[in-house]
């Protein structure tokens, strides 16, 4: 992993904002197109501890901690939607996040609109500025990402009653409607363009909601270009959009497919070493930190990066990996492009951090390198994680690569279940040596199985 603050992806830019053939969609009027957004938890990463979903309502406990923050964020990424949903009144401290992702070090990234019967708001939760946050660690202050954008106060509600809302992310443009009232209308230039659904609760705070359905939609056109920012006096409405250029994968075909591509997995036929020392023109380094010596594969070094020469697309890719010292950050790229300062795209992280109180592990995760989208499928229990790694020793990892879908498999157990429609469909593959303190990463038995 490494921490860095580049643009979101141009090939995503590309997909989203490319524009002809609008067809009108009447997604305040209808509900053509809308699709329940889960049919249970398993397409969400985070504190799913704090949330349950049975016959269709979806409820919120944050406990008796009020300094918890029950989060649970879509594993699917999402561009342009309008998101619907009836919310109970006395779900007091409830947040809708949009376009958002968790960033190194656990600080979240997106939207986020506060739901509270005072004071309800929409703020943009910026990149983490990790220079930043380390000078204010070092003077003892608190540091923020987050800029409120505007608040206002929702009208008193029965504490029984449920409460209609829309909200939609469309290009620059967000939206919110409460019982049919448009309550918030923002043109924001600088965030991003596609990211996770997730649902908050701040504290002690309870939540119910239920009737929660998505449309998902391809580029988006709006009939004129005011200054950015409130909108509110301006038709929220005046826009145009194509089709996704996605259907979204059924629950049900997802988790087949991944126990088919699994079950692929464990068979021994049709693999290949992917490393072969006697033919090294089939890799290439981004630093001279790499030997290999009785079919070890060590990275010694800053940030370096040993790369295939050849591009990979549908893909199970099965290797051993040991770290040293345990606290040590690796990682394994697939499906990606060689960049300045190493690679970008996918990577399977492997690492263990030190925050000094605690040790947050991110062994099995997929992060966006170099991408600015975040953590793209993490960790819901860190204890349960940590307990999982072997520290010190050979850890066994599984990558599968097939169309949009990405599964990671550590130690025989799936650590990542990704489907994500943006991405990049196919690139290098890439071992990953992290700068920071001195230490070693070790790969053998790399076998590869192309698709």
């Amino acid at each position: 992993m490494r921490l860095n603050q580049r643009l979101l992806l141009p090939g995503i830019l590309g997909l989203l904002l490319a524009a002809s053939n609008f067809v009108p969609q009447l997604a305040a009027a209808s509900g053509e197109g809308f699709l329940p957004l889960m049919e249970s938890l398993k397409r969400f990463s985070g504190d799913k501890a704090s949330w349950s979903f049975n016959a269709g309502v979806l409820r919120g406990d944050g406990g008796t901690d009020a300094a918890r923050t029950g989060r649970i964020l879509t594993v699917e990424r999402f561009g342009n939607f309008v998101l619907r949903f009836e919310m109970r009144a006395n779900s007091r401290g409830t947040s809708i996040l949009a376009r958002s992702a968790v960033h190194p070090i656990e600080l979240l990234g997106g939207y986020k609109f506060k739901l509270a019967d005072q004071d309800s708001s929409l703020s943009y939760l910026d990149f983490p500025n990790f220079a930043k946050m380390v000078e204010a660690r070092s003077k003892g202050v608190p540091y923020t990402n987050a800029e409120t954008l505007f608040s206002w106060n929702p009208p008193a509600q029965q504490d029984d009653a449920w409460v209609d809302y829309e909200l939609a992310c469309l290009g620059d443009r967000l939206t919110l409607s409460r019982n049919g009232a448009v309550v918030a209308h923002f043109r924001h230039l600088a965030g991003p363009i596609e990211g996770s659904i997730g649902f908050q609760i701040d504290g002690t705070g309870k939540s119910e909601l239920r009737n929660i359905q998505v449309q998902v939609l391809g580029p988006v056109k709006w009939s004129s270009a005011p200054p950015a920012g409130d909108l509110r006096d301006l038709p929220a409405d005046d826009w145009t959009a194509q089709d996704a250029p996605f259907e979204r994968i059924s629950e049900e075909a997802w988790a087949l497919e991944t126990e088919q591509l699994l079950a692929e997995a464990r068979e021994a036929k049709g693999f290949r070493a992917l490393f072969q020392k006697d033919t090294p023109g089939q890799w290439q380094e981004s630093k001279s930190f790499w030997s290999v010596e009785n079919g070890v594969i060590r990275g010694e070094s800053l940030n370096s990066f040993l790369v295939t020469k050849q591009d990979y697309s549908d893909f199970i890719l099965k290797t051993q990996v040991r770290l040293t010292p345990a606290t040590s950050n690796s990682g394994i790229q697939v499906r990606s492009k060689l960049s300045e300062s190493g690679m970008e795209g996918y990577q399977i992280d492997m690492a263990v951090h030190d925050a000094g109180t605690s040790l947050i592990p991110w062994w099995g995760q997929i992060y966006g390198e170099e991408l600015n989208r975040g953590f793209l499928y993490g960790i819901d229990d860190p204890a349960k994680r940590l307990e999982l790694v072997r520290h010190d020793d050979w850890n066994d990892v599984v990558i599968i690569c097939k169309g949009s879908h990405l599964v990671v498999e550590l130690n025989g157990e799936v650590t990542a279940d990704l489907v994500d429609y943006f991405g990049d469909k196919t690139g290098k593959i890439g071992f990953q040596v992290h700068f920071g303190p001195r230490m070693k990463v070790e790969f053998r038995n790399v076998l590869i199985r192309v698709l």
